[in-house]
């Protein structure tokens, strides 16, 4: 390896959590509608993220 391949910046700790790649079954119209938007796995994300904060407000939900 030459000098310059190590002087490549490392990559640091990461700011946010790596994301998990799942699977899921929906009803037609629900992902229909998600799919009106033109990033709809982000807009899916946003919802469950902004479920599951108000969960966490409500204490519905305790993280282990």
């Amino acid at each position: 390896m030459t000098q310059e391949a190590n002087d490549k910046p490392r990559r640091g700790k990461a700011v946010k959590p790596a994301m998990i790649h799942v699977n899921m079954r929906l009803p037609e119209e629900v992902l229909a509608f998600f799919k009106a938007h033109s990033q709809y796995t982000l807009e899916m994300r946003k919802v469950l993220v902004s479920y599951y904060e108000k969960a966490l407000e409500k204490g519905d939900y305790h993280e282990d």
